[in-house]
């Protein structure tokens, strides 16, 4: 099943390497539905970039709306992340015990096939004697624009940008609540 994702990954470069990078959504790589849902079930079964593919999974279900409570996997994935880790950084050596913003996923991880951008709100709380982090992440989960960079994350966006303009996927809201306990205690 590796030999086979790997296989999959490779000529998706590939074809991302001679996809001109001013190709319009019209003269994208045209893909049968049945192949995207087959692929998106293989690669969701051996459990590669799985937040990305339970992300797309989701769009392919039609529903409006989706919340992934502190002890899911993303949260998980979320609460080590660099870009959590810096954000909280920063608002502990401002002295700031709540913040807001806008966090960036693009480091070729799953979490920037999944969420690429979110808004997040934060704040720091005592929870029975423990100073913890609460982030609060959402956005909506679509595919609004083409991508012109040529890489394959532009490749992926762009297949998603016409399966939405064709209807087979729907963009949804989602929200994720992510809990980092601080090392210090009360």
């Amino acid at each position: 099943m590796k030999r086979f994702l790997t296989i999959i990954l490779s000529l998706a470069l590939m074809l991302s390497l001679c996809v001109s990078p001013a190709a319009s959504a019209e003269e994208s790589i045209q893909l049968p539905k049945s192949w995207v849902r087959r692929g998106v079930f293989l690669i969701r079964t051996a459990g590669f970039y799985s937040e990305s593919v339970r992300f797309l999974s989701y769009a392919f279900q039609n529903v409006s709306h989706v919340t992934y409570g502190e002890t899911s996997v993303l949260a998980g994935k979320l609460a080590k992340s660099a870009q959590l880790n810096d954000i909280l950084q920063d608002a502990l050596e401002k002295g700031l015990t709540e913040s807001e913003g806008v966090a960036s996923f693009y480091d070729g991880s799953d979490l920037e096939f999944s969420i690429g951008m979110a808004e997040y709100a934060m704040r720091i709380e005592n929870e029975n004697g423990e100073m913890i982090a609460v982030f609060i992440l959402k956005d909506t989960y679509d595919f609004t624009e083409i991508r012109s960079s040529g890489s394959i994350s532009d490749l992926l966006n762009n297949i998603g940008h016409k399966l939405q303009e064709e209807g087979t996927i729907k963009p949804y809201n989602w929200l994720v609540k992510v809990v980092i306990p601080l090392e210090e205690t009360v």
